[in-house]
């Protein structure tokens, strides 16, 4: 038993199954063939259960201007019918474990910040390669950045929006010191600015960049459905 690939390498004719095999995976189904004694004797099938917050995840992901992609080992007519579910667009099929880390990679080598996420165990390497590897479910993977303990795969997008947060208010408050800091030099240099002026000015730094952090609204798993 396994995939066509490997049954046809060691000479299994697999075209008497080819009907019921590709009715499985237009289905979404992970098939394998069944030889026996070098025949083609059946196929096995399993389903795969899509998250029931996939689909809200990747709408919310694409909204914010993130590509998604479905790295897998399954074949194209299976992985097409399962990113379909989710509403995925991009479909990267029949890649094995051990070569998904090499196409991440290829994909940072053109520029792109690539996030992964995946169980943390099978999908270690792949997470590991990426810029930002989610370990969805909270399995267990020294190789991931961020543990997602509940397996809502709405956080990711909500992780991503509350890191785009962060990266905005630092950029706003270095903004705010580098004004502050020029202004007090130059009405220093002109004699213009004494000590309580000096210890007013700065409170008044401190104060506007507080407020701008306050901006900032920190996103809870529990606060997932909110925009």
């Amino acid at each position: 038993m396994g995939t066509p690939g490997l049954l046809k390498a060691n000479g299994v004719d697999l075209k008497p199954l080819d009907r019921v095999y590709g009715a499985l995976e237009d289905d979404g189904k992970m098939v394998s063939a069944v030889a026996i004694n070098g025949r083609a004797a059946g196929v096995v099938a399993a389903r795969i259960n899509i998250k029931p917050s996939a689909g809200e995840a990747v709408g919310r992901l694409m909204e914010m201007g993130v590509s998604c992609f479905l790295l897998t080992g399954g074949s194209a007519r299976s992985a097409k019918a399962l990113s379909g579910r989710a509403g995925i667009l991009g479909v990267l099929a029949g890649v094995p474990r051990r070569k998904r880390a090499e196409g991440i990679a290829r994909t940072k080598a053109q520029g792109r910040t690539v996030a992964a996420a995946g169980d943390g165990v099978f999908d270690g390497a792949a997470l590991e390669a990426a810029d930002v590897g989610f370990a969805v479910g909270g399995t267990g993977s020294a190789k991931a950045d961020i543990y997602l303990m509940t397996g809502d795969l709405r956080l990711i997008p909500a992780v991503i929006k509350l890191a785009r947060a962060v990266v905005r208010s630092l950029k706003r408050s270095m903004v705010i010191s580098a004004v502050f800091a020029a202004t007090g030099g130059a009405l220093a240099a002109a004699g213009r600015l004494d000590i309580r002026a000096a210890g007013l000015l700065a409170v008044c730094q401190a104060a506007i960049v507080m407020f701008s952090s306050t901006r900032m609204r920190v996103l809870f798993p529990g606060d997932v459905n909110n925009d």
